[in-house]
């Protein structure tokens, strides 16, 4: 009899070996091995040392198998970060070297656009020059032009004033004929009024 079963029945033997016998728990990444649960206890039964060094012996081949598990996850990982930085990396220079591309070529367009720009400016400017310089050319002329049309619109000026003055006094006039003619209409009322009065006198 294995001197580390002493202290054990018969039926909680074989249920520690049965329990030891499981296969191992597989963990993801965000859980945490339940250490607790793992533990294998014997209900009412005093385990000798030898008993604990075989549990944690046990116990360690657990986890150093959960750590090879883990050590070749994560070289699966480190590998597949890798590639995947590098397909990013390459991505990035591809972009990097059409914005600069596109940038050049942006570059060109202003600078053509700025160029014609200064071509239609300079072209205005030449044009603007030519008219002033027929202008100067043409200035004794206009200015006599310039002179008789002033001396026209101010003798036109002086005959609409004429002719409005010569209206108000026609109008004056047709009013004072008005109240003439309105006196006289009074006047014969008056006489006729005093021929009454006094063929009234001789009568009496």
């Amino acid at each position: 009899m294995d001197p580390r079963r002493k202290f054990v029945q018969p039926g909680k033997d074989i249920e520690r070996e049965m329990k030891l016998e499981q296969p191992d728990i597989k963990h993801t990444q965000t859980e945490k091995p339940n250490i607790i649960s793992e533990k294998i206890i014997l209900d009412d039964e005093q385990v000798t040392m030898e008993d604990h060094i075989f549990f944690m012996r046990k116990t360690l081949d657990r986890y150093s198998n959960r750590c090879a598990e883990l050590k070749v996850f994560f070289e699966v990982l480190k590998k597949e970060t890798t590639e995947k930085f590098s397909i990013f990396e390459k991505q990035l220079e591809e972009q990097k070297n059409c914005e600069s591309k596109g940038n050049e070529n942006l570059l060109k367009l202003e600078k053509q656009k700025k160029i014609e720009n200064l071509d239609s400016r300079i072209s205005a400017l030449e044009s603007y020059k030519n008219k002033f310089e027929s202008e100067s050319s043409d200035k004794p002329s206009k200015a006599a032009e310039l002179k008789d049309f002033i001396k026209k619109k101010s003798l036109k000026l002086q005959e609409e004033e004429q002719e409005r003055k010569f209206e108000g006094m026609s109008l004056q006039m047709k009013e004072l004929k008005e109240e003439v003619r309105e006196l006289k209409e009074e006047v014969r009322k008056l006489k006729e009024g005093q021929v009454e009065e006094f063929k009234i006198c001789l009568h009496e």
